[in-house]
C-alpha cells in the first residue's frame, strides 16, 4: 500500500497514461506471483516496497542532474530496480519457478494467495473472465478439488500403480492435481472415471463430471481416461506454461548511465567486494549485464564451460566447488555440472579463483562494474551472503 499510494500520487501529478499505470500493476503482480510459487517470505516485502518509488525517483534525478534524456518508462525502471533485488527480496527466474512449481503445496498456502492464483489461472486474460470466482470461493460455492483425493481408496491405489504412495506424497496438493468445481463435497474419493463422467449419488441426484465443467482449469481432464503419473506430469507442464504466459520473466530496456559503475579487475590484489553491488561484468572483452553476484557467478561459469567443457566436467567430478548433481545451494551450469552459489560474495570469488587457477585462465580477463557506494540504488540490509 505505501508503494501504491506513492506511485498513484506520482501518476496523477505527472499525468501518467492509463496503459503505463496498468503496466506497473502488471510488474508488481508478476513479482508477487513468482514469489508465492517459490515460497519466498512475505515479511521482506514491507521494506522492499517502501523504498522502490524513491529508488526510481533517484534514477530520474540522476538523469536530470547529468542532463541525459531518460527514455525508459516508470514500469521499465521498476523492473530494473526489482531485478537487482537480492537475498529474500529476489525476483524469481524461470528456472526457480519451474523447480518450485513441481512440488509447491498450493493447497497449504495462505487462502488469499490461493484465491489470487486460482482466479488468475482460471480466467487468464480472457475477455469472458468470470469476475465472481473469488467471491464464490469465499462463499464456498466454488471450491478447490483434489483430482486424486486426499483419502485414497484401494481402487485409487490400484489405478495409480505400484508407486502410488510416492505419487500421492509428491502431487496431492500441487497445481497438477487441483482444479475448481462446484461439486467438491460430492466428488469425495470417487474414482477418476466417476469424477470425469459424472454419476448419480445415493439420493438419486445427478452429479456432473469434469467433462461438463465450465472451468478452463478442467479442460485437460476432459481428454483423460485415467489419472496416473503420466497425466499429472502432463498437466503440470500445461499449467506451468499457463503460469509463464500470465507472468513471463521480466526484462528491462533501462541501462544505467555510463560511468556510473566503478570498474575493478578480478586480478586486483586489493579487491574488496563485500557490501558492493554489481551491475555488469566483462569477460575477455565482452560485457554482460547482471543484477546480482549470483547471476555473475552463473554466467561466468557458463562462459567458461562453453570454452572448456571437458575440464569443467572434470572439476565437477572432483566434487569441490563444482558438482555433478543439483541441490538447493547450487546453480545449474549445464547437465551434470553445478556450481556452489549460495554463499557470500567473497566465497563466490573464491570459487572463481579456484576455477581460473585449475583451468589456467588469466584473472585479468574478468572485470566487474560496481555501483558506487555513494550512489547505491538499493539499500537492503539483508545479509549479502544470501545472494
Amino acid at each position: 500500500m505505501p508503494f501504491y499510494i506513492q506511485f498513484l500520487d506520482f501518476a496523477a501529478q505527472t499525468s501518467l497514461d492509463e496503459d503505463e499505470i496498468y503496466s506497473v500493476f502488471d510488474v508488481v503482480e508478476n513479482y508477487w506471483a513468482r514469489r508465492i510459487i517459490c515460497g519466498y517470505p512475505a515479511n521482506v516485502m514491507s521494506k522492499t516496497f517502501a523504498i522502490i518509488h524513491s529508488d526510481i525517483l533517484r534514477i530520474m534525478r540522476e538523469h536530470q542532474r547529468r542532463g541525459v534524456e531518460l527514455t525508459s518508462t516508470y514500469s521499465e525502471l521498476l523492473k530494473f530496480v526489482l531485478l537487482r533485488k537480492q537475498g529474500n527480496a529476489v525476483f524469481p527466474t524461470d528456472t526457480q519457478v519451474e523447480n518450485e512449481f513441481h512440488t509447491r503445496q498450493i493447497y497449504k498456502i495462505p487462502i488469499d494467495y490461493r484465491y489470487f492464483l486460482f482466479e488468475r489461472m482460471e480466467n487468464e486474460n480472457s475477455k469472458e473472465a468470470n469476475d465472481l470466482i473469488v467471491q464464490k470461493m469465499k462463499d464456498n460455492q466454488i471450491t478447490i478439488e483434489h483430482i486424486m483425493p486426499q483419502t485414497l481408496t484401494l481402487k485409487w491405489k490400484e489405478d495409480l500403480g505400484e508407486n502410488w504412495e510416492e505419487i500421492y506424497n509428491t502431487y496431492l496438493h500441487t497445481f497438477a492435481n487441483l482444479t475448481l468445481t462446484g461439486y467438491n463435497s460430492s466428488y469425495g474419493n470417487h474414482t477418476f472415471q466417476e469424477k470425469k463422467e459424472g454419476y448419480v449419488d445415493h439420493k438419486g441426484k445427478q452429479i456432473f463430471g469434469f467433462k461438463d465443467s465450465a472451468f478452463r482449469l478442467s479442460n485437460y481432464l476432459k481428454t483423460c481416461d485415467k489419472w496416473t503419473l503420466e497425466e499429472l506430469t502432463e498437466r503440470e507442464k500445461i499449467l506451468l506454461n499457463k503460469f509463464f504466459d500470465l507472468w513471463p520473466m521480466a526484462t528491462t530496456n533501462y541501462t544505467p548511465l555510463e560511468n556510473e559503475a566503478d570498474i575493478v579487475s578480478f586480478n586486483d590484489d586489493e579487491l574488496e567486494l563485500t557490501g558492493r553491488y554489481i551491475s555488469a561484468f566483462s569477460y575477455k572483452g565482452q560485457r554482460y549485464q547482471v543484477y546480482n553476484w549470483k547471476q555473475m557467478l552463473e554466467k561466468v561459469c557458463k562462459l567458461i564451460y562453453a570454452e572448456y567443457p571437458i575440464q569443467m566436467n572434470s572439476l565437477a567430478v572432483s566434487d569441490y566447488w563444482l558438482h555433478l548433481t543439483d541441490s538447493e545451494d547450487r546453480s545449474r551450469i549445464t547437465d551434470n555440472c553445478y556450481v556452489y552459489s549460495s554463499c557470500s560474495t567473497k566465497t563466490k570469488c573464491t570459487v572463481l579463483n579456484y576455477i581460473f587457477s585449475q583451468l589456467e585462465i588469466n584473472p585479468s580477463d574478468l572485470e566487474f562494474e560496481l555501483i558506487p557506494k555513494s550512489e547505491k540504488l538499493i539499500e537492503d540490509s539483508e545479509d549479502i551472503a544470501a545472494v
